[in-house]
């Protein structure tokens, strides 16, 4: 199992990592790195929060592995200058769930404003051994 992180406080905008995070919540630390990473835009701290042979399965389209994550990554959040904003967190006994507010450059021509996902992770290792994600009506 890990050791969750407590975030208090509120959301700072424009600013990196953990700092976007909304209280109060109780992230994996590969969770956390997760979204520090998507948040900072570093590519290799991305494909080093997942597991080697790790799955991403983003909207139904699966991605197999350090490569094939590291494509996704760099084409649908790094390029696209992806910000998640963490409104919920809920731990389960194999992973975390995180409902994040997602901002960026990408386009939103027919997508819901507020853009809001549901980040369903499993760990194991202390990394991301699974991460689906799913669009969540409100």
């Amino acid at each position: 199992m890990f050791e969750p992180i407590r975030f208090n406080g509120p959301p700072v905008m424009n600013q990196s990592s953990a700092d976007i995070l909304r209280q109060p919540a109780e992230i994996a630390p590969a969770v956390q790195a997760f979204v520090a990473a998507v948040n900072d835009g570093s590519l290799p701290d991305v494909i080093n929060a997942f597991l080697s042979d790790a799955i991403v399965n983003d909207q139904l389209v699966e991605y197999e592995g350090h490569h094939a994550i590291g494509v996704w990554a760099r084409n649908d959040l790094l390029a696209q200058r992806t910000r998640m904003s963490v409104i919920r967190c809920r731990t389960r006994p194999t992973g975390v769930v995180l409902t994040v507010e997602m901002t960026g450059d990408f386009d939103g021509l027919g997508l819901p404003e507020p853009l809001v996902l549901s980040c369903y992770f499993s760990l194991s290792d202390r990394k991301i051994d699974q991460l689906i994600i799913l669009r969540k009506d409100l």
